[in-house]
């Protein structure tokens, strides 16, 4: 070999020995920066899962505190609806004691120191027929009757053309019940305050009835006021005194409201009657 091709073949591989070094150096130093940033990413994503675990917790925090906030919520409505549940309550017991009271108060008014017996009957009635109700007990063994006796009146002889004119004859009699029995009255008897019994009777009847009654012992004749009204006009016969009874004025005693129609044919009366009898009470509160 001549001296010209050894430093010719020499040049040419410390060439490639050179060429060989450059190009590892290179690939070292591009795989440290492939490290490095290898490193930087693993870095960034340590702070990532740091960022999303702190989120995260934000999270957690954020809903166990929008729980606390309606749990508080609901407790405050709930005592809110306690408190007026409470406050309704005690208004309905004042209320309800309030009503008792009133309650009482009333029983206590409306008990009266008056006793009232009433007949409201109605019957077609002849002249000189006596119409009969009521049927009460007034005192004990005995009971009360109502009579009234309608007739016509004779026209003046200056006015024939006036309305007929009725005087009506009214007896209010307590007899013992064996009497009423004898007579056929104790078919009208009531237990009550308030009849509807009637019974109506000829001329003849009555004066039977009355004279029985005249020779009958504890027959007492409570009343027997007389009246004059106008056919179709209602008449009022009261006979009541005043009596104090706790502090107030009552009217005690006997009344009757009538009121005689004539029929169609002008031969009898549809009497309406309404009787009515005040006594003070049994037991006067």
């Amino acid at each position: 070999m001549s001296r010209t091709k050894f430093f010719a073949f020499t040049t040419i591989l410390l060439v490639s020995v050179a060429a060989v070094s450059v190009w590892q150096w290179r690939s070292i130093e591009r795989l440290k920066g492939d490290n490095a940033h290898l490193r930087d990413l693993v870095k960034q994503n340590e702070k990532l899962a740091q960022e999303n675990a702190r989120l995260q917790k934000g999270q957690l925090d954020t809903g166990e505190l929008d729980r606390l906030h309606r749990e508080q919520s609901e407790l405050l409505k709930l005592r809110n609806e306690v408190a007026q549940l409470r406050k309704q309550l005690k208004e309905a017991s004042a209320r309800q004691a309030g009503l008792r009271t009133a309650s009482t108060n009333t029983n206590q008014t409306t008990v009266s120191p008056i006793d009232t017996f009433t007949a409201t009957v109605r019957a077609a009635v002849a002249p000189r027929q006596t119409l009969i109700t009521g049927g009460w007990s007034l005192t004990p063994g005995k009971h009360a009757f109502a009579l009234v006796t309608p007739a016509f009146l004779e026209p003046s002889e200056t006015t024939p053309d006036a309305p007929a004119q009725v005087n009506l004859q009214t007896i209010l009699i307590e007899a013992p019940d064996e009497t009423l029995a004898a007579i056929g009255l104790n078919k009208l008897i009531v237990d009550g305050k308030e009849s509807g019994a009637q019974k109506v009777i000829s001329a003849e009847e009555l004066a039977t009835l009355l004279k029985t009654m005249e020779s009958a012992e504890g027959v007492n004749i409570l009343s027997a006021p007389r009246i004059t009204t106008l056919a179709g006009r209602e008449a009022e016969v009261k006979v009541t005194h005043p009596t104090e009874i706790n502090g107030v004025s009552h009217d005690i005693g006997p009344s009757i409201r009538i009121s005689p129609r004539l029929s169609a044919d002008g031969t009898s009366f549809d009497l309406s009657l309404l009787a009515k009898m005040r006594r003070p009470a049994a037991t006067i509160p």
